[in-house]
């Protein structure tokens, strides 16, 4: 899923937007994700989701989705990597490795699982390696600041009940919200 999120009151073009891939995933296999934008394209090539599970010799699924916000997009808030502002007490529990992002749409030939290490249009790249688990390694150096979810605070019975509330929400397939 993709959140595209621009200030309507600008020039109407903005809002909300939550773009779904269709494309499912299973649970305990590692696989390579990615979403290539084009902010100004509204058409059905104007988001492209990548799936592919890594532990098989499974071929890349594809999606392409149409999306309508399309400018006033800058945010205020700090990237986050797995999950949503830290003050929502919102976050996912889960692996993730090499993340790269660029300021440009990539092709598929230029997505990470195809070409390592960073590019000219490299905004950031954290490998989440030994020594310096933090550090990104472009030219930019936006090292990540580790923050813990307020969640992960919680007691002992919450802990659980959340833990158990997400693999309930992750077997079968059982809840869909449109």
């Amino acid at each position: 899923m993709l959140e595209l999120i621009g200030d309507p009151a600008e020039d109407g073009a903005g809002g909300y937007e939550a773009i779904l891939s269709g494309l499912q995933i299973e649970l305990n296999k590692p696989y390579f994700v990615a979403v290539s934008v084009r902010i100004g394209d509204t058409s059905e090539t104007g988001v492209t989701f990548f799936v592919k599970q890594l532990a098989d010799d499974a071929p890349m699924q594809v999606a392409h989705v149409a999306h309508k916000v399309t400018s006033n997009h800058q945010s205020n808030l700090s990237l986050v990597i797995g999950g949503r502002d830290p003050d929502k007490d919102q976050a996912w529990d889960g692996l993730i490795d090499d993340v790269r992002l660029s300021r440009r749409a990539l092709k598929p030939d230029e997505l990470l699982l195809a070409r390592e290490g960073s590019n000219d249009g490299t905004v950031g790249y954290w490998r989440f390696e030994e020594p310096d688990f933090f550090k990104d390694s472009s030219p930019n150096g936006d090292n990540i600041r580790p923050e813990i979810s307020p969640a992960a605070n919680a007691d002992p019975r919450t802990a659980a009940l959340i833990d158990f509330c997400h693999a309930l929400l992750n077997s079968n397939e059982f809840l869909y919200v449109d």
